[in-house]
């Protein structure tokens, strides 16, 4: 028997397994409760935690000072004012209990963050951050925060007990009827358009987060709580957690690339996909080929895999999967107008009308360059199994002409030529999304163009990829720098100055920004860099004015959307 992991949606081929051996999270059959919160009270009967697992993980949180002694008997302990009742759940971030307010006697699932990053101040201070940001929401289809708690009582939020299970449940994997579809998907397009026009992208959607009320009310949870708050900065507290689920990532999100709302809107296509035909867009044995899979092209089209769906409704869904942000919903209100016409027994508008849309120029030649490089790597690979003789030779070759391409493009960008520049890099980044030069380069390319949170995003990649890389080290500790992330650049610093001790511009670069940071904290004096180094010139606007960090100056028009996915 098979069963899928609700975390990286990957098969686990036995039903006696507790944890995913892909992901290496604990495998729960009955949902995904720790990212919900709730349990149904059959399915708690059903599949109940391992005892062993959670007295070791209680135990270690009554060491850590996360829970505190039980007050009553039948209680495994207390955080806060709140008695636990039973461990619910676990996954990457935390643990979900079934809990008690002594007073009222009211049950409420109660999640807070695993013991070893409980520890951890920076991880506190970001789960407790997103946290009142969900505590502020209000909305009939975004679950509830009813309480957060500092670090002095263990980081914890409480919520309300939802017992009708997760929208995983529901499909189970089964296609939903076509007017379940329809209302639920409205109901989760409000929640997620409330949210957006909050500030807050949930970043993780799929049925495993959408839960159902006894009345059938649609609910969202977890809106992503740690990641969000160092969206910009170089330090991820969070290292365990993918950013999404695979088998839901938008192509750029799989690509490792920042995006806003738009990949919220592909989850929530991939969320229809699901309703519609019963399973997930992308089915894999393991995340990195989920990845992939995303990455190397759009699914099946839900038409050949659900014949009987609506044509307007598979539209809907496929507008929302569009590979190109330019095809894609804008915004969540856009989905929801739609839906709400697919309600009334009209024909959705699309995002820009219904016209289908061609590949562009740009993505054509992305395509054929990286095409090229990887029939030469594919017919190395197949000579050398032929010939092993001149194996040295052909290698030398391959590698030959990705250096070339490398060196075509930095020429590029050197003199200026930053669109045909761009074009070369991504060719790169297609065969090799971790190729630290063409990340490096996209990055000054992003810089040169005031987008600060792109250039930020692929010099972070590069420096993950290539650590020892001064020059890449160098270009997003200043950067970092010039935009104010101070803590971040001091990260960069000084993991430089662990790769090569002896590095003068690390070392000058450190002690001023300890100067800065000591000094007149109103005066936000930032330390000049070395000498002989130069910041990129500032974008200047069509009005002279340098562009607010966000914002594109280089944004792309409206282009008509795909009919679907081909």
């Amino acid at each position: 028997m098979s069963v899928i992991c609700q975390h990286c949606h990957s098969k686990v081929e036995t039903d006696s397994a507790t944890t995913c051996p892909h992901c290496q999270r604990p495998l729960d059959r009955t949902g995904d409760p720790t990212l919900l919160g709730v349990l149904s009270p059959a399915s708690a009967q059903a599949t109940p935690p391992a005892p062993s697992s959670i007295a070791v993980d209680d135990a270690a949180m009554l060491r850590s000072g996360s829970m505190h002694p039980p007050t009553r008997l039948g209680s495994l302990g207390r955080m806060g004012k709140f008695e636990i009742v039973k461990a619910l759940g676990q996954g990457g971030m935390g643990r979900v209990f079934l809990a008690t307010e002594p007073i009222t006697g009211a049950s409420v699932a109660l999640k807070a963050l695993l013991p070893e990053l409980a520890q951890d101040p920076r991880v506190v201070k970001c789960f407790l951050a997103e946290a009142r940001h969900m505590y502020e929401l209000s909305h009939p289809n975004i679950l509830k925060v009813l309480e957060v708690s500092g670090a002095d009582e263990g980081a914890f939020l409480v919520m309300p007990l939802v017992r009708g299970g997760s929208l995983d449940q529901r499909i189970g994997g089964h296609p939903l009827e076509t007017e379940d579809v329809i209302a639920i998907a409205m109901q989760v397009a409000e929640g997620l358009s409330y949210a957006h026009s909050k500030g807050l992208i949930h970043r993780d959607l799929k049925p495993g987060n959408i839960l159902l009320d006894d009345q059938g009310r649609a609910m969202i949870s977890d809106f992503g709580l740690v990641r969000p708050f160092f969206s910009d900065s170089l330090v991820d507290v969070d290292r365990a957690r993918p950013e999404g689920t695979p088998a839901y990532m938008s192509p750029r999100v799989a690509a490792g690339l920042a995006e806003d709302t738009r990949a919220d809107i592909y989850a929530f296509g991939a969320l229809m996909y699901e309703m519609i035909c019963g399973h997930p867009p992308y089915e894999g044995r393991d995340p990195m080929g989920v990845i992939q899979s995303v990455i190397g092209g759009p699914p099946s089209r839900l038409a050949v895999r659900q014949p009987k769906a609506p044509t307007g409704l598979v539209a809907v869904a496929e507008w929302c999967m569009a590979r190109e942000l330019r095809d894609r919903y804008a915004s969540m209100n856009d989905v929801l107008e739609d839906l709400k016409r697919l309600d009334c027994g009209q024909p959705p508008h699309g995002p820009h009308g219904s016209a289908p849309a061609r590949r562009s120029t740009r993505t054509i030649v992305i395509v054929l360059a990286s095409t090229v490089i990887l029939a030469i790597l594919i017919g190395i690979g197949f000579m050398t199994a032929r010939r092993g003789t001149d194996q040295t030779a052909r290698v030398d070759h391959a590698v030959a002409t990705t250096d070339d391409l490398l060196l075509e493009a930095d020429a590029l960008r050197a003199r200026g030529e930053l669109d045909a520049a761009e074009l070369r890099y991504e060719a790169l980044l297609v065969t090799k999304p971790t190729h630290a030069r063409a990340l490096f380069g996209m990055g000054v390319i992003e810089l040169s163009r005031g987008r600060h949170r792109d250039a930020t995003s692929h010099l972070r990649r590069a420096i993950e990829s290539s650590p020892s890389d001064p020059e890449i080290a160098k270009t997003l500790a200043m950067q970092l720098i010039e935009i104010g992330h101070l803590e971040p650049a001091r990260f960069v610093l000084e993991n430089w100055l662990k790769a090569d001790p002896s590095n003068q511009d690390a070392r000058q670069l450190l002690k001023q920004l300890d100067q800065t940071t000591a000094g007149d904290s109103d005066a936000r004096r930032r330390p000049e860099p070395p000498e002989g180094s130069r910041r990129p010139p500032p974008v200047r606007g069509p009005l002279g004015r340098e562009p607010p960090l966000g914002e594109d100056p280089m944004q792309e028009g409206r282009r008509p959307p795909p009919r679907g996915l081909h």
